[in-house]
């Protein structure tokens, strides 16, 4: 007996779809597999995204890999910090968070993007990217400063108090510059 195909399955088959072409894009990113990226890419994709230095676009998979190899290529270590693949109406998005380390300095990095796909491959990128921000609160850094005794420059201590849900609740200057930070853990 054959069954009728509903709109709400298509509608699932192709946000399985996209889900898949979505991870497969996060995951050649991740590894700076540039020629992986290309096959998950329409030949004619338009690719358009808001950087904090202002915009930027290309036309073609050699033009959007251009950008992307830009970005992330002279990178010596990409890791993912977090990903979600999710789908909004006729659009999918994708946002990937990485941790990237380039001449010794490691940043954080996210990046949202909404796509178009057809035929299994990406045609429209617009996307917005946070720009490569220093990274206060690496759990390498961390482990090897507390094995080491390295203190924490006091300027860091704010924001890493912020970015790990935390709350500064205040700051004591002891006799002989040393300052002892009271942080409330949320």
């Amino acid at each position: 007996m054959e069954q009728a195909v509903t709109a709400h399955d298509a509608d699932m088959t192709s946000a399985k779809a996209a889900r898949m072409v979505a991870e497969a894009f996060i995951r050649a990113l991740t590894a700076q597999d540039f020629e992986g990226l290309k096959g998950q890419l329409a030949p004619q994709v338009r690719f358009r995204a808001l950087v904090p230095s202002g915009t930027r676009a290309a036309s073609g998979v050699e033009g959007a890999i251009g950008l992307l190899r830009r970005w992330f290529g002279d990178a010596d270590a990409v890791r993912l910090v977090g990903s979600e693949v999710g789908v909004i109406g006729d659009r999918s998005s994708m946002t990937y968070r990485f941790q990237v380390r380039e001449a010794g300095s490691w940043h954080v990095v996210e990046q949202r993007a909404f796509i178009d796909l057809a035929a299994g491959r990406i045609t429209a990128v617009d996307l917005l990217c946070s720009g490569f921000r220093p990274l206060l609160d690496d759990p390498v850094r961390e482990a090897n400063d507390a094995a080491t005794g390295t203190a924490r420059p006091a300027t860091e201590i704010p924001s890493w108090a912020r970015l790990t849900g935390n709350e500064l609740a205040g700051m004591e200057q002891l006799a002989g510059g040393t300052a002892v930070f009271h942080i409330r853990k949320r």
